[in-house]
């Protein structure tokens, strides 16, 4: 048996990161017994009918050109990545929204913040520039004060932002009861002004809920997580997630940013 190209091995890892468990086993299976010689064309054809279009066409482009030996060894390949993948959970992920390429699923933002909120035990810490018309994050938001979660909120306001917010960003969480949430803002004296005399933005966007950690594109507004193109990362590396926490806390220790 030649050995295969860690190339080729890389890839169909990659490929596999996009093909649900389950289907990724099936094709597998019908592998063992698939007639003929192992050919890269052949399989696409094989696994096609359980491929969505963008998957079926990744797994043609990585293996077009490359014949097997066999088809066990084939199926060996199949069983060895979906073992490597099931064994080395990924610590980050794409959150993408936008126009479908077949690089990325298609994740609506909210959702995944939603989806994580919902399930909050410890703390909830979002650093936002702008919010607007979120009733479904304040809710979440409520319920997880109820449940005894520590929520902290970095917002952006309409004085600091030097007129680029027509209001301060927590007017959208009025729903909240803010008395029991760390209100936290970057004065307007701690900001560097630029040569037309405007100060620096906060600008980020982050959320970290317990031992996890979205950074994106993504304000917490209507538009954002409804319509607009948006990228991010979900961070589950448990040591980058302590070290965002660990930032942000001691800047507010330094008196960058305040309570409000």
């Amino acid at each position: 048996m030649t050995p295969l190209p860690s190339a080729l091995i890389q890839n169909f890892r990659n490929l596999r990161d996009k093909v649900p468990g389950p289907v990724w086993k099936l094709i597998g299976l019908k592998l063992r017994d698939a007639p003929g010689v192992a050919t890269g064309k052949a399989l696409a054809d094989i696994a096609a009918t359980h491929l969505n279009s963008d998957q079926a066409w990744g797994l043609s482009q990585i293996c077009k050109n490359w014949t097997f030996s066999s088809w066990d060894e084939v199926a060996t390949l199949f069983e060895v990545i979906d073992a490597w993948v099931s064994s080395s959970p990924r610590m980050i992920d794409i959150v993408w929204s936008g126009p479908a390429n077949g690089t990325f699923p298609i994740r609506r933002i909210d959702q995944v913040l939603y989806d994580l909120l919902s399930k909050a035990e410890q703390r909830i810490f979002l650093v936002t520039f702008a919010a607007h018309r979120v009733p479904l994050l304040c809710e979440h938001l409520s319920r997880a004060i109820d449940r005894g979660v520590e929520v902290t909120l970095l917002l952006e306001s309409e004085q600091a932002s030097a007129g680029q917010l027509s209001f301060d960003a927590s007017n959208a969480f009025k729903d909240v009861c803010l008395e029991k949430v760390r209100l936290l803002h970057w004065p307007i004296e701690n900001r560097e002004r630029n040569h037309a005399g405007k100060p620096g933005k906060l600008h980020v966007k982050c959320a970290v809920i317990d031992h996890t950690a979205i950074i994106g594109s993504a304000n917490l507004t209507d538009d954002a997580f409804n319509r607009n193109m948006e990228m991010g990362a979900i961070i589950k590396d448990p040591g980058i997630v302590a070290d965002i926490c660990k930032h942000f806390r001691t800047l507010e220790q330094n008196s960058i940013l305040r309570r409000f």
